[in-house]
C-alpha cells in the first residue's frame, strides 16, 4: 500500500448554539441518498451511507481493534474510522483539523463519492449529519 498525507478540516455547529461532546465521525462506503432539493439546501438520508469505509478489510474484532486503532497506528484502523485515528469531536466548539496518512484522494480507494457521517453526542450510534465527499477544484 502506498500512502500520502491528506489534510482535512471541518466545522459543525448546532442550530441552538450548544456545544455537544464525544461525537464519533467516519467516512462511510456510500454517499447519502438525496431526498429533497429546494434552492441551495437539500435533505439527505444518512441511513443509506452503508458501513464504514474499510477497503483493506482491517479486522474490527473487539477488544483488539479499539486497543490497536490509535493515531500512531493508523494502518490498524479502518480507513474511514476518523475518530479512532484522530479522537472524538465536539460539535460547536472549534473546527477539527488533522492529517491522515491513509485517506486516498485518487485511484480506486479514493474517498470521493463516499460520505462523511457524524454520530450523536456521547458516542451515540445515531446519525446527526452526513454529506457526500466531492472533489472541488478552484
Amino acid at each position: 500500500m502506498q500512502f500520502s498525507d491528506t489534510f482535512l478540516t471541518f466545522n459543525l455547529y448546532n442550530k441552538n448554539g450548544y456545544i455537544t461532546k464525544d461525537h464519533k465521525y467516519h467516512i462511510h462506503q456510500n454517499p447519502p441518498n438525496v431526498l429533497d432539493v429546494s434552492g441551495t439546501s437539500y435533505t439527505v438520508d444518512c441511513s443509506t451511507t452503508g458501513p464504514h469505509y474499510n477497503p483493506y478489510n482491517v479486522s474490527v474484532v473487539q477488544p483488539m481493534y479499539e486497543q490497536e486503532c490509535k493515531g500512531d497506528f493508523m494502518e490498524r484502523c479502518e480507513v474511514g474510522d476518523l475518530n479512532g485515528k484522530h479522537g472524538l469531536y465536539e460539535v460547536g466548539r472549534t473546527r477539527k483539523q488533522f492529517i491522515d496518512t491513509n485517506l486516498k484522494l485518487y485511484g480506486p480507494q479514493s474517498i470521493f463519492g463516499r460520505s462523511l457521517v457524524v454520530h450523536g453526542e456521547e458516542k451515540q450510534k445515531t446519525y446527526i449529519a452526513c454529506s457526500k465527499l466531492e472533489r472541488f477544484i478552484y
